[in-house]
């Protein structure tokens, strides 16, 4: 029931602060998609995304106006969103009896004209403790029972990098590449029940706190070099300084990351821009997960996609005007 309040608070606060701003059409959101990426470390790093359809003026400019003040006041909007959090986390926390923390709250607004013309509000958190980890095995079901799923609402809850769905009840709306899809319904108060298991060759290390710091360093020391000779010799083709650079041990990226920072270190690795199929290859993933990340990321603004022969090139969004 804990987490019935938290999609319901976060969920209202955008149509609370829509009316707020002296429109007589509060918004309610169209579409609600809840994503759950699962760490190695038991942290989950939750997006929750509201869109809205923008197909009136009224609606149009009630979304702008929620925009406006969020850009305004973004301190009391992320304050708001972490005490719902919190307040959620720390019932579960009571419950199971589990040290668990709530980190790094972002609220976001922004407009999307891909498929249509929406508007999208989009809280992000990372929920350390979420998940228990027990040798090579990850058990991320507890958090989540009893958990509703409301109408035009979609749950997502992707596997650990490394990790491989072994026993997922109930059966999921949709399964694919690590990531089990539940849309609309309600989880009885012993589920959902999902297990996680290293798959072969083992999930990625965890760092030691030295160890991250090195890679990190190592990370920034290869880009930049990278940089200096694409400026030097011109750019090179994304397959052949992929092929460079997974030889090195050094150039994986640090634990844990998300979607986003994933397909953001792969960009950056590659200057910004690199073919969808080089960024599925070094992100481990296969083509459906890849062209899932890549949309929700086109969307969100974030990327942007173009074709290139028979193929998708990915740029990152600050390149987009060169």
């Amino acid at each position: 029931m804990a987490l019935v309040t938290l999609i319901v608070v976060a969920g209202g606060s955008a149509s609370i602060a829509a009316g707020q701003a002296g429109g007589s059409d509060a918004l309610s959101a169209d579409e609600v998609r809840i994503t759950v990426e699962v760490q190695p470390n038991g942290t989950a790093i939750w997006t929750v995304e509201y869109h809205y359809r923008l197909g009136t003026e009224n609606r149009s400019a009630a979304f702008d106006r929620l925009q406006d003040r969020l850009v305004a006041d973004r301190s009391n909007y992320v304050g708001s969103v972490r005490s719902d959090v919190e307040r959620t986390v720390g019932a579960v926390e009571n419950a199971t009896g589990r040290s668990m923390a709530v980190e790094s709250v972002s609220v976001d607004a922004r407009r999307q004209s891909v498929p249509r013309e929406a508007g999208l509000v989009v809280h992000r958190f990372e929920w350390s403790g979420f998940a228990v980890v027990d040798d090579s095995t990850v058990h991320a079901g507890e958090p989540l029972r009893g958990f509703y799923i409301g109408p035009r609402t979609q749950l997502t809850v992707e596997a650990p990098a490394g990790y491989e769905i072994e026993r997922v009840d109930p059966a999921p709306d949709d399964r694919e590449d690590g990531a089990l899809v539940w849309t609309g319904g309600r989880f009885d108060a012993s589920e959902p029940q999902i297990v996680f298991t290293a798959s072969e060759g083992g999930p990625p290390p965890l760092p030691s706190v030295a160890g991250l710091v090195a890679v990190s360093v190592g990370v920034g020391s290869i880009t930049v070099v990278r940089r200096r000779r694409n400026r030097e010799a011109g750019a090179e083709d994304s397959e052949s300084s992929a092929a460079t650079t997974t030889e090195d041990p050094a150039d994986q990226p640090p634990t844990p990351l998300s979607n986003e920072e994933h397909v953001q270190w792969v960009l950056e690795r590659h200057d910004g821009r690199v073919k969808q199929q080089v960024l599925a290859e070094e992100c481990g993933w296969g083509d459906s997960k890849t062209s899932k990340v890549v949309r929700r990321l086109a969307e969100a603004g974030t990327i942007e996609v173009f074709r290139l022969g028979r193929e998708n090139v990915i740029t990152a969004q600050e390149h987009t005007d060169d």
